[in-house]
């Protein structure tokens, strides 16, 4: 198996932080993001891989020696935010806290994506960047944790184990008990749920899946003045990210 390096790391100079998500397409809980800096890229840690590749177990331990081995930050946007919002708008709203949260003057940002040439993001970042991996890590670790605290107080859900997404035995339990604070009002099955017969209450998107990350990140890198090959001017987070977030 190929796992991600620091190539890509290695062609840029300065700070660089590697920027991921987890929690996009789901029916409940937040969108988690994380930013990660390996300040010494001599320093290896075997193992790291996009997070959907890894086991639980896996992700648990490369978690611990990241967060030990790296700078990083965490972002959310709650499901107030993305019902607010909608999911485009909170994805972008949790990396910019991500980023704020890291507190550190960056040089590039590396994005998993697929984007535009003109803003030029990481297709598959997370299979060929550590600093994304990484952060798909702690992203993911840090959401399934989360996840399990509000399964101890709606375990008729299981999102211990559906983490949120729609799965079959999750759609049933909404027919059965309902919906929580924790569910998306505006994403597609739960609109329905609440809304079966009104058409003034038509969900964001037609699918429950249907974004993808070209419109969710595009507004994103823009916003942070993101040049070719993500390069960031000696952008400073606490100023430039706040005045961007302001801008919702």
């Amino acid at each position: 198996m190929k796992y991600p390096d620091f190539t890509l790391e290695n062609k840029l100079s300065g700070v660089i932080a590697g920027v991921d998500e987890v929690g996009r397409d789901l029916l409940a809980g937040p969108v988690i993001s994380a930013a990660v800096v390996f300040i010494d890229r001599n320093t290896i840690i075997d193992g790291i891989n996009d997070s959907k590749k890894l086991t639980p177990q896996c992700r648990q331990v490369l978690y611990e020696k990241i967060i030990s081995n790296a700078k990083f930050g965490i972002g959310m946007a709650s499901v107030e935010e993305i019902n607010s919002y909608n999911i485009m708008q909170a994805t972008k709203l949790s990396m910019k806290r991500a980023l704020i949260d890291l507190d550190l003057e960056l040089d590039y940002v590396l994005v998993d994506g697929n984007q535009p040439p003109e803003v030029k993001s990481i297709l598959n970042g997370d299979n060929l960047s550590t600093s994304i991996a990484a952060a798909s890590i702690v992203a993911k670790v840090t959401r399934d944790r989360l996840m399990q605290e509000l399964h101890n107080k709606h375990p008729e859900y299981n999102w211990y184990k559906n983490k949120g997404y729609g799965t079959k035995e999750h759609l049933n339990a909404i027919g059965l008990y309902g919906i929580t604070e924790h569910h998306r009002k505006n994403f597609a099955p739960i609109s329905r749920a609440l809304y079966p017969l009104d058409s003034n209450h038509l969900p964001f998107s037609k699918g429950m899946f249907s974004l993808n990350r070209q419109t969710v990140l595009d507004p994103f890198l823009k916003l942070l003045n993101v040049a070719p090959v993500l390069q960031v001017h000696h952008y400073h987070k606490k100023r430039t990210v706040w005045q961007t977030v302001n801008q919702l």
